[in-house]
């Protein structure tokens, strides 16, 4: 891939609960396989997409296009589009519980998730990236405000900052 493309996969495409689901879908297809082939290989292949489908993001600086896709096994499926005006870059956070549960035993994850969004206008972005760590967020989101030529919003504290880089 160039050097001048950002790419970044933004998330599953399935809930940390199906995944798991997943992947005991790729033991068990695989273990099928042998008895009951075309059984087996439809399970696989179900087990395959739901652990490795997923949502990304490509930013072109030098064609100044951008390309939405849902990937899978380094297939990218997307279309690419011109990179509208942009007004500046935002971070914000939002807190998130999730529960995982079987019959025999449940959990609770809790956490505070990052977004990066490119702000077209008011109503209109673009998800750059999503991550669990505020500074890698940062860091990501200052280069990218450096190779657009655009201002970066803190949203995080409360009376939003602009960043200095």
């Amino acid at each position: 891939m160039k050097e001048s493309i950002y790419a970044q996969k933004i998330e599953s495409f399935f809930p940390a609960g199906l995944t798991i689901g997943g992947i005991l879908m790729i033991l068990i297809g695989a273990g099928v396989i042998i008895f009951k082939s075309i059984i087996g290989v439809v399970v696989l292949l179900g087990g395959i997409a739901i652990v490795f489908l997923h949502y990304g993001l490509l930013i072109d600086f030098d064609e100044h296009k951008y390309k939405e896709y849902w990937g899978l096994l380094g297939l990218k499926f997307g279309k690419w589009e011109d990179l509208p005006p942009v007004e500046y870059i935002s971070l914000t956070q939002s807190r998130f519980t999730q529960q995982i549960g079987l019959r025999a035993a449940n959990t609770t994850l809790k956490g505070v998730l990052y977004r990066g969004n490119l702000r077209i206008n008011e109503q209109e972005k673009i998800l750059l990236l999503q991550s669990h760590k505020k500074d890698e967020a940062l860091k990501q989101l200052k280069y990218l405000a450096k190779r657009l030529g655009t201002k970066l919003l803190d949203c995080t504290k409360s009376g939003h900052e602009w960043v200095e880089f």
